[in-house]
This record gives structure tokens, C-alpha cells and sequence, in this order.
């Protein structure tokens, strides 16, 4: 059974994947071929799971993008093909979107979730630690700590220096 960070990965790179699948494609098929390809929002469905599972299960961030060949050519097949058949791209377009999609939206999608999934499900530290009790946990939290607390605090110095608030 997969856990439960692979599972979180794997959903975030479907939809980076999804979104910008179908809007290359759909941009592709009108502007390139002049024609609409019949169900392309189900094809997109349908190819971008499995590229978002082999994504996860090998990720291809951009520093390790040219160092893994192997990987990289792999994935560049799989690219190929999903857009020549299941898009129905001419093989040269099919080839070019692959060869573009490896170099961009790959590593993007991969460095994205990886950190991602490095600060959620980070394993948490052996006690704690005055780094973990300060951290702010929720938005307000972290808005009132770098926003409003400077603001209250030097609203408070102005009160005091005009004689408003004494302490």
C-alpha cells in the first residue's frame, strides 16, 4: 500500500500535470492544427496519472536533471509517446513537446512536490526545541508574526513618545 507522502506527491504532480497537459494541448491542437481533438479533457485524465506516478517514483529535479541520463531518456520516451498517442500530436510535434516537457515542466513539477513534501511530512525533530515551538503553524499565525506584531510594536512606540499609552 503506498504511504500516504507518495499518495500526496503523486495527486499534486497529477494536477500540475493536468493543467498544464490540457493547456498546451488544447493550445497546441487549436493554434497548430487548425482542429479539435475529440475528448481531450479525458485524455489528458487518462495519460497524465501515469506520468505523475512515474514522476514521483523517479523524480527529475533540475539538478539532477543531465546528471541521470538514464532517467531522463526514459522519461523522454514516455513524454513522447504519451503526447504522439494519446493526444495525437504528429510524431515530430510529439517528440518536440516530449524533449520540452522533460527539460520544463518535469523538473518543475518534481522540484515543486519535493519541496513540498520536505517541509510537510519532514520526520519531526527528537524533542522540542525553541525552533519548533515558535514556528507558526497557521496563516494568521504567520501573517501576525511578520506583519501585524512590527506594526503593533511601532504603534506602541509612537504611543508611548506622544504620551498616549504609558507604561
Amino acid at each position: 500500500m503506498p504511504t500516504t507522502a507518495f499518495l500526496v506527491q503523486w495527486f499534486v504532480t497529477w494536477v500540475i500535470l493536468a493543467v498544464v497537459f490540457y493547456g498546451a494541448a488544447e493550445s497546441i491542437q487549436r493554434y497548430l492544427y487548425e482542429t479539435p481533438v475529440d475528448h481531450l479533457a479525458w485524455r489528458v485524465v487518462a495519460v497524465t496519472p501515469l506520468l505523475a506516478a512515474v514522476l514521483v517514483k523517479w523524480p527529475l529535479p533540475f539538478d539532477a536533471l543531465f546528471f541521470n541520463l538514464t532517467i531522463t531518456f526514459a522519461q523522454a520516451i514516455l513524454w513522447f509517446l504519451a503526447c504522439w498517442l494519446a493526444l495525437r500530436f504528429q510524431w515530430q510535434h510529439a517528440a518536440a513537446a516530449g524533449l520540452i516537457a522533460v527539460a520544463t515542466i518535469a523538473p518543475l513539477a518534481s522540484s515543486s512536490v519535493q519541496s513540498l513534501i520536505a517541509k510537510r511530512f519532514a520526520p519531526p525533530a527528537s524533542g522540542p526545541t525553541s525552533s519548533t515551538i515558535t514556528q507558526p503553524r497557521t496563516l494568521v499565525a504567520i501573517l501576525d508574526k511578520a506583519y501585524l506584531n512590527p506594526l503593533r510594536r511601532g504603534l506602541a512606540t509612537r504611543a508611548r513618545k506622544i504620551g498616549i499609552l504609558k507604561v
